[in-house]
């Protein structure tokens, strides 16, 4: 079975490597029912942007995929949301690690940052949105590339990811 996520733009391209998935089973106690949440992180290229869209079905059993915007910039030259690493942590919010270039000053800043839903996730960025943001690392030289993130039984989270610069 083969389904078209988002169609809007250029979406999830990125030389192969801008889509991120992950399942976790999602059970709803006044149905008495046990599903699978699937959600997909991925690089929106037309708008630069990085993009979650998760697979959901409201009470009345109408399955579809639910698009937010996570993290975006209003700056032309900006790049966010590159290399994504999806996972869902043990409550089912949508963790991301993902590659960032903004710039900043005379330089541009290379970023490795962390993206996670808080409260229920009912808006995009910017508009009432429960996303919040970490930068796990950064440099005016190329770092954060290809990150993999990783979440253990504890809840505590782990980012592997490329040094460009230092070829680490």
């Amino acid at each position: 079975h083969c389904e078209q996520v988002d169609a809007s733009g250029i979406s999830g391209d990125y030389r192969g490597l801008a889509t991120s998935i992950d399942v976790y089973p999602d059970t709803d106690p006044s149905r008495n029912i046990s599903t699978w949440k699937v959600g997909v992180s991925y690089y929106d290229a037309t708008n630069k942007s990085l993009k979650y869209a998760v697979y959901k079905c409201p009470p009345l059993d109408f399955c579809k995929w639910m698009i937010y915007t996570v993290d975006e910039s209003a700056i032309p030259r900006d790049d966010i949301g590159r290399y994504t690493s999806l996972k869902f942590d043990l409550t089912g919010a949508p963790n991301i690690a993902y590659y960032s270039q903004v710039k900043s000053g005379w330089f541009m800043a290379h970023s490795v940052k962390r993206a996670y839903l808080v409260g229920d996730g009912t808006g995009n960025c910017g508009d009432g949105n429960n996303w919040q943001f970490e930068i796990v690392d950064s440099s005016i030289f190329p770092l954060g590339l290809y990150p993999s993130l990783d979440i253990d039984y504890n809840g505590a989270f782990s980012i592997a990811y490329y040094d460009q610069y230092n070829k680490a």
